[in-house]
């Protein structure tokens, strides 16, 4: 498989899987609507979204190797 399309891979999946683990909190764990958490709730979920998100990106770029951080 050709890097780029790796690294695609890698962009989509880690963005789906903070989504989903951010709407997962939101609904699950603290039991409430997207419109009531927080003091302006897209924006909190949005960061929530983005900093999961990037944990699993730091991962799903070290197992297939592509290399998108530096060594």
């Amino acid at each position: 498989m050709d890097i780029k399309v790796r690294r695609i891979v890698v962009w989509v999946l880690s963005l789906l899987i903070g989504t989903g683990l951010a709407l997962a909190i939101v609904w699950l764990g603290f039991n409430t609507t997207l419109d009531k958490y927080g003091v302006s709730g897209w924006n909190n979920f949005y960061f929530l979204a983005i900093s999961i998100a990037g944990l699993f990106w730091i991962w799903l770029d070290y197992f297939p190797g592509t290399e998108m951080l530096p060594k």
